[in-house]
């Protein structure tokens, strides 16, 4: 029996194309999942790199905290001296004992020598008292240096003689402002850039959508 091969092609002819269809289907399905994982992927990328980026910035900062604190003191013995005269001679602390020294009681010195008065003047003198204001403005100067210090395959390479120099004098008492001061200036502008650009791929997601300045 002859094959109607008109018949044949009439009939298989819509089952390869439904066939075609099936497979560019299953083509784009592919496409579409592949996009999803690099998508995820980047994502996940992107969240370690600020993970790190806040990791260093920790470090950073509990260094320049204990530059300047310990658990329940300043660290520099000069701070400890400076804040020790300050509050012989100018917390207030020495009028208040001499009020309780002459009434004789805490009793007598609150009715009659004002001592409510002299201790809220006392502790808001101790809150904030000049030898803490002063260490504490050095706090951004110490966490920038170790920032850099820290980076030894990157930023610590900005990082001058003169500027280690400058903080060895901050620590053992030498100087009281200290500030990172002079680096590296062609190495600065090219990390500048490379951290620029770190930030804005965490900030703005995938690397194909490029941060836009606007006016």
């Amino acid at each position: 029996m002859a094959v109607d091969y008109g018949f044949f092609e009439a009939l298989t002819g819509p089952m390869q194309a439904a066939g075609q269809i099936q497979a560019q289907r299953d083509q784009r399905k592919m496409q579409e999942f592949q996009i999803m994982q690099q998508q995820r992927q980047m994502e996940l990328q992107q969240l370690d790199k600020q993970k790190a980026l806040q990791s260093q910035l920790n470090t950073a900062t509990e260094a320049a905290k204990m530059d300047l604190y310990t658990k329940n003191n300043f660290s520099r013995q000069k701070d400890i001296d400076d804040f020790r005269n300050w509050h012989n001679t100018m917390s207030g602390w020495g009028d208040i004992q001499e009020v309780l020294r002459q009434q004789g009681s805490v009793d007598n010195a609150r009715l009659y020598g004002n001592l409510d008065y002299l201790l809220e003047e006392y502790k808001a003198k101790l809150k904030d008292n000049p030898i803490s204001r002063r260490v504490n403005k050095n706090k951004a100067s110490l966490e920038l240096f170790h920032s850099y210090h820290q980076d030894k395959d990157g930023n610590a390479k900005l990082l001058t003689e003169g500027s280690k120099h400058r903080y060895n004098q901050f620590k053992d008492g030498t100087t009281d402002n200290w500030i990172m001061g002079d680096v590296k200036v062609t190495l600065l502008y090219t990390a500048l850039s490379s951290i620029q650009n770190e930030i804005l791929k965490v900030f703005n997601g995938a690397e194909e959508h490029p941060f836009k300045e606007t006016d």
